[in-house]
């Protein structure tokens, strides 16, 4: 029944935001104090860490988005985040996995070497700091590492995934996308 699913849909929503919570407040630990992190802000975020973190999300998701659509995968219908048309759904839920590993970690590695995130006049993060982030973001994603069995580069690893999801979906058995 939908209204069984959509409420172990929100259950599971309450969940990732609990964790989220924990983990962001965890990332603030690493950060330097001089950085003023105000904790994790996704949406017209002012601050440069999270600018950063937006930065380089922004470069992960047409990767994962690209990878769904050679699955054969409808990336506006998701799992978690649910399946609105407005949008993309599924690339959210299927970037979670990768997130941590091939975004946050170019964001705060640059910062543990001393790279310090800086905005411009406009309030946006300056071109150097942008060609930055993009050049160890792009240096990350072609890295090959061992990840659920499979040694790959990100490009790679992500085509593996939208691959086996897919295979879940359309067979509507099988082994799950782990």
């Amino acid at each position: 029944p939908c209204g069984e699913r959509d409420r172990a849909r929100a259950s599971a929503m309450g969940h990732e935001g609990r964790a989220a919570a924990l983990y962001w407040s965890g990332v603030a630990l690493l950060l330097p104090e001089a950085l003023g992190f105000p904790g994790r802000c996704t949406r017209n975020a002012a601050d440069p860490v999270n600018q950063s973190f937006n930065y380089v999300y922004g470069c992960l998701y047409p990767m994962v988005w690209r990878a769904l659509a050679l699955a054969g995968m409808d990336p506006f219908v998701g799992i978690l985040h649910g399946s609105e048309r407005a949008s993309a759904s599924l690339v959210f839920d299927l970037i979670e996995e990768f997130r941590c590993g091939f975004a946050d970690r170019v964001v705060l590695s640059l910062i543990g070497r001393g790279f310090r995130p800086e905005l411009g006049r406009d309030g946006m993060l300056r071109g150097r700091i942008r060609r930055a982030l993009l050049g160890a973001f792009q240096g990350a994603a072609r890295r090959r590492v061992e990840w659920c069995g499979a040694r790959s580069d990100l490009r790679g690893l992500l085509d593996r995934r939208a691959r086996r999801l897919g295979e879940v979906f359309r067979d509507g058995h099988g082994e799950s996308p782990a």
